[in-house]
């Protein structure tokens, strides 16, 4: 943990509680409307964010408000013009297994578990764990900005990913 926020970026480091997941969200809301994320796509990959840190509370740290949890948004080039949005969580956590984020099929309706963890493989391009971490876990996900999308601007877009959903892993 303690990486430093990519150029066009923000760091957040919080205690893994519930209470702080509200923070979170505005956090990210603002970061993605300053990069011209629609409003749509903001509330979607802030949904998926809030789920994946609410994984990390519930079964990495099982319910113990005492962990650090680090949260790491910037928008990078890729090749040509385009932009990807890339997010890091960082936890100190047990070794999650490699599987762990693995896009389950959509269970019943009625069957608690495994929604949260579809409904972020349909929102992001790129799901995975940084294997090269010694200690907790860290996990990737990506995302290709809209086509407007210049950090710091203020500018709204309301086209989605150049990608668009799929959830491929890294």
């Amino acid at each position: 943990m303690n990486a430093a926020p990519p150029p066009d970026g923000i760091c957040l480091v919080f205690r893994s509680s519930p209470r702080m997941l509200c923070v979170v969200r505005a956090a990210v809301r603002q970061f993605l409307a300053q990069a011209s994320f629609d409003e749509g796509l903001t509330e979607r990959v802030t949904l998926a964010i809030d789920e994946s840190c609410t994984n990390v509370i519930r079964h990495g740290y099982q319910g113990c408000e005492d962990g650090l949890m680090e949260l790491t948004l910037g928008i990078a080039e890729r090749s040509g013009r385009s932009r990807q949005l890339e997010i890091r969580l960082a936890d100190e956590a047990c070794k999650a297994p490699s599987e762990a984020m693995k896009a389950p099929a959509p269970s019943a309706p009625t069957t608690p578990g495994g929604l949260g963890l579809h409904f972020i493989h349909e929102v992001m391009d790129e799901v995975c764990f940084d294997e090269n971490v010694e200690r907790g876990n860290v996990l990737i996900l990506r995302l290709g900005c809209p086509e407007a999308a210049e950090p710091n601007d203020g500018a709204r877009a309301s086209s989605g990913s150049d990608q668009g959903p799929g959830g491929s892993s890294c």
